[in-house]
């Protein structure tokens, strides 16, 4: 299983929830059907996504997350730790075993291990397995926003379902926000896809930081002997 933000992002990738959480959530037995997914959206529910998605739009910052993939049919886990340096749509994604660079239009793949980069001009659903500002603003599409059940005012974060439209036949069937109420930062994103793999990307950390675009390329002659795959 490739540890990657689907949320809707991370989104993450784009927080709280570590991977007994996941354990936790109900896993459908049955194919989705149009009952499963609601039709109406609550507008303080997608207020709050909105106020969350700035931060990530407006607000360069370094995160620290932790990624849980579980493959409800065998049971199998898998945990990765990494960090991400987003800024607008650009961003560097650093995971054990390869670094992500996006400058907003090109995307450099590299892997240490075989000191080779792979570049190429990624798709929108490629970016918004990568990115929470991506994962979070995919729900102003052809989504359903509501609130939670599992939503709290005794919790201090907001609890955020999203469902794609049936008709659209996406392949994830929901996805849980969890919002910091007093500064709307993602605390936890959780996609449950139709196959039955679902991904949890929990927040670890969050640091508001400068960056220079300069570090979201990807520059071969800092890697030499590089072995550069152009896919473009």
């Amino acid at each position: 299983m490739k540890a990657k933000f689907i949320v809707l992002a991370l989104v993450s990738i784009l927080a709280s929830g570590t991977a007994a959480q996941a354990q936790g959530q109900k896993v459908h037995t049955r194919p989705i059907t149009r009952a499963d997914i609601p039709d109406q959206s609550d507008k303080e529910a997608k207020l709050t996504l909105d106020k969350a998605s700035e931060r990530y739009r407006t607000k360069p910052m370094k995160i620290d997350f932790q990624i849980v993939m579980e493959d409800t049919k065998t049971g199998k886990k898998e945990m990765t730790n990494g960090n991400l340096v987003v800024k607008g749509d650009k961003f560097v994604l650093s995971l054990p075993d390869a670094q992500t660079y996006f400058n907003g239009k090109e995307e450099w793949i590299y892997v240490a291990k075989n000191n080779e980069v792979t570049v190429t001009y990624p798709t929108q659903k490629e970016l918004q397995e990568l990115n929470p500002s991506y994962i979070l603003n995919s729900y102003l599409g052809n989504t359903t926003v509501q609130w939670s059940r599992d939503n709290k005012k005794s919790d201090s974060f907001y609890t955020i379902d999203i469902y794609p439209a049936y008709k659209d036949k996406k392949d994830y069937y929901k996805v849980v926000v969890k919002v910091n109420r007093q500064t709307y930062d993602v605390k936890s994103i959780q996609v449950m896809n139709r196959n039955g793999v679902h991904a949890h990307f929990t927040v670890v950390k969050t640091e508001s930081k400068k960056f220079d675009d300069t570090h979201f390329t990807f520059y071969p002659k800092s890697y030499p002997g590089v072995t550069i795959n152009d896919m473009r």
